[in-house]
C-alpha cells in the first residue's frame, strides 16, 4: 500500500511539475499540461487525461497540432517523478542518508522524504523552463524558499543528519548552523544580535527581489534616488492631459513587503520558543544568506570581469532556495559539484539536441539533488574534518577563489580579444 501510495504521489506531483513547466515561464505558456488551458485546435479533455503518467499516452492524439513527440519529455518526467518517490523513501528506510550505518526514526524519514521531494519537484520546474527559457522564474524560487523557512521552523528534523565525533554507537543529530563545531560557547545567536541578523537577512532577501532600477553612472546620490523611486514609484508632481494612471508601486512590490513582515513575524516567534526550533530556523536563514550571496558575488565578478551578463539572477534565487531547504554548508558544497554536474547535463544536451547553450540553474539543481544521496561519505569522510573545521579559514580561501575567478575571467576575455585581433 506504502508503495502504490509512492506513486500515486510522484505521480501528481510530476504532474503538477508539467503543467508549472508550461505555465510559469517568463516568456511563453504552451497548452500542453491537461491541468492547463486547452489548445483550441486540440482534442475535447477526456476524463483519462488528466491521470498521471498514463494520460501522455492518450495525448498522444494531439500532436498533429502540438508537434510530433511533444508528449514524451513530461510523460518521462511523471514516470521519473513516481519512481523517485518509492526509490528515495525506501532508501531513507534502509538508512541511505546515514551511510547504512544504522536506521533513522520512521518521523525523520517522513520528515525528509516530505522536505526533500518537496525541493526535488521545485528543482525540477525551474530546471525545465530554464532548458526552455534561460531563465528562472521568482514564482518558482520565492514560494520555495518561504517553504523551506517553514519547514525550518515547525520540524527542526529535516535538517541533513550528521554523526558527532563523540557519538556512541550509531546515534545522529541534526546539524546546526555552527557544524562540524559545538553550539556551545555560540552566545550571539541566542541574544538580540540574533534576532537582529535574522530580520536583516529577511530583508535584504525582500529587497533584492523588489523590482527596481540600479544606475550609478551618474554618482552615488542620483543612483540611490533613482533606485528608491524605481521601488516607490511616487506620484507625478506636474498633471498630463495624456496620462491614462498614475504610478504606483507594484503590485509584486506590495506582496514582497507583505511577505518580509509575515516572514520577520515568523522570525520572532522561532526566536521566543528557542531550542531547537531557533537552531532550525537560524540555519536554513544562514543556508539563503549564503547561497544567495555566494552565487550573487560569482554573478558579479564575472559580469564585471566579462563585461556581460554572465548568470541570471533566477540562479542567484535558485541557490538561496537550496540553502534554505539544506543548510550553508551544503550550500557551498553544492557549489563545488556543479562543474561536475555541468559536464553531464552538457554532454548529454548535445548530444541529444545539438544546442551548447549552457543554463546554470539545471547544473545547481542536479548537485543539490546528488548532494542529498551522496551526503553521508561526502560529509563525514571529506568535509567535516577538512574544509569546515576552520570556518575562518573557510571563509578567506572563498573570498581568495572568488579574486583568483574574476582574474581568470578578464584573462580570458583579453585572449579573446587578441585572437579575435589577430584574425
Amino acid at each position: 500500500m506504502m508503495i502504490v501510495f509512492l506513486l500515486v504521489l510522484g505521480g501528481v506531483l510530476g504532474s503538477i511539475a508539467n503543467w508549472a513547466i508550461y505555465q510559469c515561464g517568463y516568456f511563453q505558456t504552451r497548452p500542453y499540461s491537461p491541468l492547463g488551458p486547452r489548445d483550441p485546435m486540440a482534442s475535447p479533455r477526456r476524463w483519462w487525461d488528466y491521470i498521471p503518467v498514463l494520460g501522455w499516452l492518450a495525448l498522444r492524439r494531439d500532436e498533429s497540432v502540438h508537434g510530433r513527440f511533444y508528449w514524451i519529455r513530461p510523460f518521462l518526467i511523471e514516470c521519473f517523478m513516481a519512481a523517485a518517490a518509492v526509490a528515495y523513501y525506501q532508501w531513507l528506510q534502509q538508512g541511505g542518508i546515514l551511510g547504512l550505518q544504522g536506521k533513522a526514526e520512521p518521523s525523520d524519514i517522513d520528515l525528509w522524504f516530505a522536505a526533500h521531494f518537496l525541493l526535488f519537484t521545485l528543482l525540477i520546474i525551474a530546471t525545465f523552463i530554464d532548458f526552455d527559457e534561460r531563465t528562472i522564474p521568482d514564482w518558482i524560487t520565492v514560494p520555495g524558499t518561504i517553504a523551506g523557512l517553514v519547514f525550518a521552523i515547525s520540524a527542526p528534523g529535516i535538517r541533513l543528519p550528521e554523526f558527532p565525533l563523540l557519538a556512541n554507537g550509531n546515534s545522529y543529530q541534526a546539524m546546526t548552523f555552527v557544524s562540524p563545531n559545538s553550539l556551545e560557547g555560540v552566545e550571539w545567536y541566542r541574544d538580540w544580535r540574533g534576532l537582529m541578523a535574522a530580520w536583516c537577512i529577511v530583508w535584504i532577501w525582500v529587497f533584492a527581489l523588489l523590482p527596481k532600477t540600479i544606475e550609478w553612472r551618474r554618482g552615488i546620490g542620483r543612483g540611490l534616488k533613482y533606485l528608491f523611486a524605481s521601488i516607490l514609484r511616487p506620484r507625478h508632481r506636474r498633471p498630463c492631459a495624456i496620462r491614462t494612471r498614475e504610478r504606483r508601486p507594484f503590485g509584486f512590490t506590495w506582496l514582497l513587503v507583505g511577505v518580509g513582515v509575515a516572514l520577520s513575524v515568523l522570525v520572532l516567534v522561532g526566536r521566543l520558543l528557542e531550542g531547537e526550533t531557533w537552531n532550525s530556523l537560524m540555519g536554513a536563514l544562514l543556508g539563503l544568506a549564503f547561497g544567495g550571496a555566494m552565487v550573487w558575488a560569482v554573478r558579479i565578478v564575472a559580469g564585471y570581469a566579462l563585461q556581460q551578463e554572465a548568470m541570471g539572477f533566477g540562479d542567484v534565487t535558485l541557490m538561496a532556495m537550496i540553502g534554505t531547504f539544506l543548510g550553508w554548508q551544503a550550500s557551498l558544497l553544492v557549489f563545488a559539484l556543479a562543474p561536475f554536474a555541468a559536464l553531464v547535463i552538457a554532454v548529454s544536451q548535445y548530444l541529444l539536441t545539438r544546442n551548447r547553450e549552457l543554463a546554470f540553474g539545471p547544473y545547481l539543481a542536479l548537485a543539490a539533488v546528488v548532494l542529498v544521496v551522496v551526503w553521508h561519505w561526502i560529509w563525514h569522510e571529506w568535509a567535516r574534518d577538512g574544509l569546515f573545521r576552520h570556518t575562518q579559514l573557510l571563509l578567506i580561501v572563498l573570498s581568495v577563489a572568488l579574486v583568483l575567478f574574476g582574474a581568470m575571467l578578464v584573462g580570458v576575455r583579453g585572449l579573446k580579444r587578441l585572437s579575435g585581433d589577430s584574425e
